[in-house]
């Protein structure tokens, strides 16, 4: 089976996702800040941003109200930043848990889950 390259399924959801904003126009939103978690390192998914933009765009929050952290780079947000979010998105990626004990932002990820699970 033919897998869809990253930008026909980015295709597929924009056609998807200005359908949903024809039916429904949301208010304003207020100012809001928002954590996108990028835990995928491989240059097909992270490539030009394509998929911070993707979650941007579904999302329907701009780009500028987002902050972008490079997990397996070890950039986590501190807990003053977390605490001014309004919503977090940790992304997926080809690791799991079980690479824990090599890769050490695996440990610090799930560090700081718990804490914003403890909120």
């Amino acid at each position: 089976a033919r897998v869809p390259t990253p930008w026909a399924l980015m295709a597929a959801i924009e056609a998807a996702s200005e359908a949903t904003r024809k039916r429904q126009r949301p208010k304003e939103r207020p100012a809001a800040r928002y954590a996108y978690l990028e835990t995928e390192d491989h240059a097909k998914w992270v490539a030009d941003g394509f998929m911070f933009h993707l979650f941007a765009e579904v999302l329907g929050v701009p780009v500028a109200c987002w902050d972008r952290y490079e997990c397996t780079a070890g950039h986590l947000p501190d807990d003053a930043a977390l605490g001014s979010y309004a919503g977090i998105v940790i992304t997926g990626s080809h690791y799991n848990v079980s690479d824990a004990a090599t890769l050490p932002w695996i440990p610090q990820l799930l560090e700081l889950i718990r804490k914003v699970d403890a909120r």
